[in-house]
């Protein structure tokens, strides 16, 4: 009982951090003035997407909560189950302002065996090259109970990736992760996908690094 409550105060803890970001987008000069969209693409594989093969819906899609107001979505492959060489094959390019990848979830699989970084990372770069948006977000991938090690490991790479290629990187998945890599209790719906709160979470925190990429870079100005 005394872990849980511990969890859910860092939760809202980082929820509160995630509001004061957003009003201080909104309320800057440059967000004050005309509302021009802001296209925004995203490319992923469960987690992204709005349903599973069979074209189910599943709720839990980040997209959902990211792309509202002046972001809109644009688009951009996402599959259910797909790893980033799949991710990469159903890539095409996108007519838009900003792109979001989220991938590699399952490049990891059940943790059973080493993590592809090498492969992942150039998959993940030829994927942004594929689509041809000039503004790029590369996301941390998002917890997994499985292979939290794996996970860590990746998206500490991730991050390295972003940096030296001058890409924005986000964690969208602060908020929902555990000390030990793992989802926070009560945050997944089974321990690789999110809840559709936990998804609408880290939607508001990628909508929030969009809105700030589009005042710093003038984005949906032209």
């Amino acid at each position: 009982m005394r872990r849980g409550s511990g969890q859910k105060r860092f939760a809202r803890g980082i929820l509160a951090n995630v509001a004061i970001l957003l009003a201080l987008v909104c309320c800057t000069p440059a967000a004050a003035g005309p509302s021009i969209p802001i296209r925004m693409a995203a490319i992923g594989d469960s987690i992204t997407a709005f349903t599973d093969r069979v074209g189910t819906p599943t709720g839990w899609s980040w997209v959902r909560s990211a792309a509202t107001g002046r972001v809109v979505d644009a688009g951009g492959f996402r599959y259910w189950g797909d790893d980033t060489a799949q991710l990469l094959a159903g890539t095409r390019p996108v007519d838009a302002d900003v792109i979001v990848v989220m991938a590699g979830t399952n490049d990891i699989g059940d943790g059973s065996h080493p993590v592809p970084t090498a492969w992942t990372l150039q998959n993940i770069t030829a994927i942004f090259a594929k689509a041809g948006v000039r503004t790029k977000i590369l996301s941390a991938v998002a917890p997994k109970n499985a292979a939290p090690a794996q996970t860590s490991a990746l998206n500490a790479r991730l991050r390295e990736l972003a940096a030296r290629s001058g890409w924005s990187f986000v964690d969208p998945w602060a908020s929902v992760r555990a000390p030990d890599g793992r989802w926070i209790e009560g945050t997944t719906a089974d321990g690789i996908h999110p809840t559709v709160w936990s998804g609408a979470t880290a939607g508001l925190v990628i909508r929030a690094t969009v809105l700030a990429l589009a005042q710093r870079e003038s984005l949906g100005a032209r």
